[in-house]
């Protein structure tokens, strides 16, 4: 590749459009990695959400507001909360399955 102007301006260009992706990218990586829904976000935090519960014993995973979709992944729906939830998580709203 011959090193011209434009050929520099060009790559200039490519890498800081990909540095300006990639906060953006990695954002969403993370978000599907955590189970987050930005429409429940106030939901979450008045019934105290965390993605982990302290006791395994009350987690989403046998809270009867909870499915499970896929088995193979972290996440699940919840009936209160209107969106995706950890399975390992854990709210104010917790019920046994019965």
């Amino acid at each position: 590749m011959e090193m011209t102007r434009r050929n520099i301006v060009r790559l200039g260009m490519q890498i800081v459009s990909a540095c300006a992706l990639y906060p953006w990218a990695v954002m969403r990586v993370k978000a599907a990695d955590t189970c987050t829904d930005a429409a429940s976000e106030g939901l979450r935090t008045s019934l105290n959400y965390t993605d982990a519960a302290s006791d395994p014993k009350q987690a989403c995973s046998v809270c009867a507001f909870f499915s499970q979709g896929d088995a193979q992944q972290p996440c699940g729906k919840c009936m209160i909360m209107g969106g995706p939830v950890n399975s390992k998580g854990h709210c104010d709203s917790w019920s046994m399955k019965g």
